[in-house]
């Protein structure tokens, strides 16, 4: 019963994140607890909004393979764990502007009186960890008239990992999340999200060169989620990030090429949400 409750779960979460999700290709066995899902596209909407970037839209996600694991044994003890190999994300400046999607109601109602209390579905959803081999992005912004074309910025995230912490964001297990919040009113879910190496690269448009502006950076990002346990209701979240050993090593024109892009990334981000504009 409890690997048919955790799949029902996944199937909300996969329908809402993935494109022409079939439920039927989801089988979680009953107690090796686990199911593999390849070749997907991600809802673009929904990653936009949970990005949440100024100015610039998601035209492609897509994951290579993803790997589900929830024994039936293990998951009073254990957290639901997705396996990602590689993902993809393609971000671009749009030359119309258009509001943020808002789709995540579904998962994370805001508001009250129609919701109902945190229970134990709500409570397996908080707990699931995330390990991603790699994941890929793009960003590519718009030539301004009179302008050279931008330079684009690529970033590669390898080894991430996201679990359950305490109040110390020490890792800690299933259960042990689960006593944290127990008989209280206000509940808080902390997740720690660690990256073993994050690199940044531009690339110069006119020769395709790539200039390696900063490589294997750690990092760590800590987030606090803030909920109302008579509603569900996500009522507060707070992200803390720390970076650790930043060294730049760019000859003058790597780094005049690296400041053409910083420079179109402000202008694309301090862009009126009615500005028109048209590629040169």
């Amino acid at each position: 019963m409890t690997t048919y409750i955790a799949g029902l779960i996944l199937k909300k979460y996969f329908a809402l994140f993935f494109k022409s999700f079939d439920d039927n290709d989801f089988d979680l066995n009953l107690f090796k607890g686990e199911t593999a899902l390849r070749n997907l596209e991600l809802n673009e909407k929904i990653i936009q909004e949970i990005l949440d970037f100024p100015n610039l839209t998601v035209v492609k996600a897509s994951v290579t393979q993803i790997r589900v694991h929830a024994s039936l044994l293990q998951l009073s003890k254990e957290p639901i764990i997705i396996y990602v190999d590689e993902a993809e994300l393609v971000l671009i400046e749009p030359e119309d502007m258009s509001p943020t999607p808002q789709l995540l109601s579904e998962l994370f109602p805001k508001g009250t009186g129609q919701h109902s209390q945190y229970g134990y579905s709500a409570n397996i959803g908080d707990g699931i960890c995330l390990r991603v081999k790699q994941v890929r992005i793009s960003v590519k912004l718009l030539q301004r008239p009179g302008c050279l074309p931008p330079p684009q910025l690529q970033i590669l995230i390898q080894d991430l990992a996201m679990n359950i912490c305490d109040l110390n964001w020490e890792i800690i297990s299933w259960v042990q999340a689960q006593k944290l919040n127990r008989g209280q009113d206000i509940l808080y879910i902390f997740k720690l999200c660690t990256c073993n190496s994050v690199s940044l690269s531009v690339i110069e448009p006119s020769s395709g060169s790539v200039i390696n502006v900063c490589q294997q950076i750690p990092i760590t990002l800590r987030n606090t989620t803030k909920k109302k346990r008579e509603t569900s209701q996500t009522i507060g979240v707070q992200i803390d990030i720390e970076i650790e050993d930043v060294n730049l090593h760019l000859t003058p024109q790597e780094l005049f090429h690296t400041i053409r892009f910083l420079k179109a990334l402000l202008r694309c981000l301090n862009r009126n949400e009615k500005q028109q504009l048209t590629k040169a």
